[in-house]
């Protein structure tokens, strides 16, 4: 189990906005590239790359094509963090896109049905009061980075949000817990590269 999912699923967005920063404060004191380096090795390392390796839980017939994925969305990170530190604009879209992470994560747990026994241990403790939290806690991070690009942000997680809970239900009926911990690194890489693409609107 992930680092972040053995705190209350209220929590869980605090815990990646506190990742955001310390990403953040490592880009900024570290050299450029290094910087960003350390930052996405910090977030991998704080979840045990548990959301990464939920990846080739997705594609079983084609394992390698998950961890590709995953290698993806690694890069996908880095690059993000390059460009926004290129533009001045780093704390506020780093913070929020590791908040909406966790918080999608949280949302897609709380309309989901557990199909394995990770997901029956963390859905067990999630209730409406905790999920409503968690969601509303990503919905005020993407407002950190304005009206506009935190509308955005929003409905843009709570698409992936659809589209990820179609085909869960269409696959298994239901969620696990790699699904979850994948849906978060894709909420959060998302994010980051969507924040990087409206940088100009921050």
């Amino acid at each position: 189990m992930a680092v972040s999912a053995r705190f209350p699923e209220f929590f869980q967005p605090l815990f990646g906005a506190l990742l955001g920063a310390c990403g953040a404060a490592l880009i900024v004191f570290l050299p450029k590239g290094p910087g960003a380096v350390a930052a996405v090795a910090l977030w991998t390392a704080a979840n045990l790359a548990k959301g990464e390796l939920g990846f080739s839980r997705w594609f079983l017939k084609l394992p390698l094509f998950g961890t590709l994925l995953a290698g993806c969305t690694l890069l996908l990170k880095w690059y993000s963090l390059i460009s926004l530190q290129n533009s001045g604009k780093l704390w506020a879209p780093v913070i929020a896109a590791m908040t909406l992470g966790p918080a999608t994560a949280t949302a897609l747990a709380w309309v989901s049905r557990p199909v394995d026994d990770e997901a029956f241990a963390r859905l067990s403790r999630l209730g409406t009061r905790s999920a409503v939290i968690a969601i509303a806690e990503g919905c005020v991070a993407a407002l950190l980075c304005g009206t506009r690009v935190g509308v955005i942000l929003v409905l843009v997680m709570w698409i992936l949000l659809r589209l990820v809970t179609m085909l869960t239900e269409w696959r298994r009926r239901g969620v696990r817990g790699a699904d979850i911990e994948a849906t978060r690194v894709i909420a959060e890489t998302v994010a980051l590269v969507l924040v990087a693409s409206l940088r100009d609107l921050l």
